[in-house]
């Protein structure tokens, strides 16, 4: 009895903790006002009536009388609306109105509420509902009509609302959007069910100019999807799943992408001119990144860095694309759980295959040890042209790390700044002649701030008395630069195998030590030294062998 108990009590724990941030979905009404609405005359049917503070309905032969309304429905176009009711106020109505029918069906063409007529007006669908008008006799007051049937998802609904029988001269006026008192206004009330709400801020051109209605996908990663439209004013639009990412065209053949993450608030940007899809091959020298991360790329938009595109790491051994605005810089950052890679400034130039590094960032054995709760440590790649800083925050209650690079006399050259608990820095910008000093302003809840700072002086460059590059290609468009060191070493290892083997394999490695001090190529990309000693290691290999072999011989 105890064992069924326990394991009762441990699947209602499990349950609750499964369940505990399924977001159920909630249904509930609301009532959407018209700011659109006219009637149209046959009478006089270059007319417009679109100012008038009435929507008046008659069927008399050739001075027919019909009424237009449509609501901005944009934050249900994403979930299932379960019932909808148009509402229109009757001010007053013809004593012959009493036995007439009206009809009401959906607006399927465009019309504006300033320019509809007669002649005009828009083409409804062939669905309709019917109700018996409002009349003096049932008195004035609100006239409503389940329109369910007739709704669809998308940013607007309109209705037309006509007389269905023969000729006469029986009306009925109702109150319009124009009449000035809201109490009257014409209303929908639609009832809905939604599991989530974002909001989308009104779509813009990456210069910071409106860019109009824009088209998106919302995929949930059940390979289900939804298309919606964000109005040129923005909206609130609910959802019945989560989405996953967002997908919207730059032009017929391209989209951008924006990954959703935690993010409740969203502005989707266009390049404001030409752009090419820049493709960025990732190499992960830290091995942090997994299917999780995520490749943020930023620009600044009205003073402010605005996020342009977010992608999923999903496959490392493809390339990342990203759309951007030729000649624009962009700021790039690869956000992982916990951890943030800065990998600095990109200039959208002319090169649109590209290679985003992510160096090592293991904190130095003394650092470890000295600093238990903030460490920093910052350093320069060989060829002198990145600097690199990175933080961590064991604590993990960072509330801002700032990252300056300054000349020696104390101009700054880089600043950038984050608020996460592990992060690493980098700039790319940097001169190989000169010297920079680096400082880390670090703001955490338990500490306070700590100022963190370290010169970096350029280093000395061994540069290669012969330049390759000046050979050009080989057949298949093989760089000199890669053919002759290798065809080099080959003959090195031909020729002094001769004497024996063990001695040939020695020379190549000899000479593959002195290729890469005079700077021919890189074996790891961690610097000469890490080169140096690799080669060392091989170095040694062979000539152990050498001896074993040389001992056997004798």
């Amino acid at each position: 009895m105890r064992k069924t108990t326990l394991i009762l009590a441990l699947m209602l724990i499990v349950a609750t903790i499964t369940l505990g941030n399924v977001q159920n979905a909630s249904a509930t009404s609301t009532t959407v006002t018209t700011k659109k609405d006219a009637y149209v005359d046959e009478a006089h049917p270059s007319t417009n009536y679109g100012s008038n503070v009435y929507l008046e309905v008659c069927p008399e032969t050739a001075n027919q009388l019909i009424s237009f309304v449509e609501f901005d429905v944009s934050p249900y176009q994403c979930i299932t609306v379960t019932h909808a009711t148009l509402k229109l106020y009757a001010h007053d109505t013809s004593e012959a109105v009493s036995d007439r029918t009206y009809r009401i069906q959906a607006v399927t063409g465009a019309w504006t509420e300033g320019g509809v007529t007669w002649n005009n007006q828009p083409s409804v669908g062939s669905d309709y509902v019917e109700k018996l008008c409002p009349n003096s006799t049932d008195g004035l007051g609100w006239w409503s009509v389940d329109v369910t049937s007739l709704y669809t998802s998308g940013l607007v609904i309109g209705f037309r609302i006509m007389d269905s029988g023969g000729s006469s001269t029986a009306f009925t006026n109702f109150v319009s959007y124009d009449n000035g008192t809201s109490t009257y206004y014409p209303r929908l009330e639609v009832t809905y069910t939604y599991s989530y709400t974002y909001t989308f801020n009104a779509p813009k051109y990456e210069n910071d100019t409106s860019y109009g209605s824009l088209n998106a996908t919302a995929n949930y990663g059940t390979k289900t999807s939804t298309t919606f439209t964000v109005p040129s004013s923005g909206a609130t639009i609910y959802f019945n799943n989560k989405p996953l990412f967002y997908a919207w065209q730059t032009s017929a053949s391209n989209y951008r992408i924006l990954y959703a993450q935690n993010d409740t608030t969203f502005t989707f940007y266009v390049p404001e001119s030409t752009y090419y899809v820049y493709e960025f091959s990732l190499r992960d020298y830290m091995g942090v990144v997994n299917s999780s991360s995520m490749l943020e790329c930023y620009r600044v938009i009205g003073d402010e860095l605005q996020l342009t595109e977010r992608l999923s790491i999903t496959n490392r051994a493809s390339a990342l694309t990203l759309t951007l605005n030729i000649g624009s810089t962009y700021y790039l950052i690869m956000n992982m759980t916990g951890y943030e890679y800065h990998f600095g400034w990109f200039l959208a130039g002319s090169s649109t295959s590209n290679t985003l590094t992510m160096y090592g960032y293991d904190f130095p054995s003394q650092i470890v040890l000295a600093y238990q709760y903030i460490r920093a440590y910052a350093w320069r790649t060989d060829n002198n042209t990145v600097i690199l800083l990175s933080y961590e925050n064991t604590e993990a209650d960072t509330n801002l790390v700032e990252f300056y690079v300054t000349y020696t006399n104390g101009t700054t050259a880089h600043y950038d700044n984050s608020t996460a608990d592990t992060v690493t820095f980098t700039w790319n910008g940097a001169d190989t002649m000169t010297d920079y000093v680096v400082y880390m302003n670090s703001n955490s809840t338990k500490l306070g701030t700590i100022t963190y700072k370290q010169v970096m002086v350029h280093l000395i460059d061994v540069s290669s008395p012969f330049d390759l590059s000046s050979l050009g290609t080989f057949p298949n468009n093989m760089p000199a630069t890669k053919v002759v060191p290798a065809l080099i070493i080959i003959f090195v290892a031909a020729a002094f195998s001769t004497l024996t083997v063990p001695l040939g394999l020695v020379m190549a490695v000899f000479a593959a030590a002195i290729e890469r001090y005079m700077g021919w190529y890189a074996i790891t990309p961690y610097g000469m030294n890490a080169d140096i000693e690799f080669l060392f290691i091989i170095g040694s290999l062979a000539i152990l062998y050498a001896l074993y072999h040389a001992a056997r011989r004798g």
